[in-house]
């Protein structure tokens, strides 16, 4: 399967699956999704995807975490969380109400990870 193939997919379900969040929201709530990359890559592996999610009517952040290309673990697992925390707090900043986080390959591991500690998300 190639590569964009993949990711339009991935796409797909992950509007799908924040799609039962939306009917539960008031008009007003604005709902966000942090979406963490996999292990040696970055947030831009998602630009192909971002269209469609946005689309769908979520904000899409894909922070720089401390185990992409660029970072190289440059932090303990607790300590990458707080890239997650700076995320959703610009996005509380912005006014969204609703943050989902989910993740690719090891930021789908992280995104657990984070969910697990970390109470008040509206999904993950």
């Amino acid at each position: 399967m190639q590569v964009r193939t993949l990711l339009t997919v991935l796409a797909v379900a992950v509007g799908t699956a924040f799609a039962a969040i939306a009917p539960a929201a008031a008009a007003s709530d604005k709902i966000a999704i942090v979406l963490l990359h996999g292990g040696g890559s970055s947030g831009s592996q998602f630009d192909d995807m971002r269209p469609i999610v946005e689309k769908a009517g979520y904000r899409l952040v894909t922070p720089e975490m401390c185990w992409g290309q660029s970072r190289r673990y440059d932090k303990s697992a607790p300590g990458c969380m707080a890239d997650v925390d700076k995320a959703i707090a610009r996005l509380k900043g912005e006014g969204f109400e609703r943050i989902a986080i989910a993740g690719h390959s090891q930021g789908g591991i992280f995104a657990i990870y984070y969910a697990a500690n970390h109470a008040g998300l509206a999904g993950w």
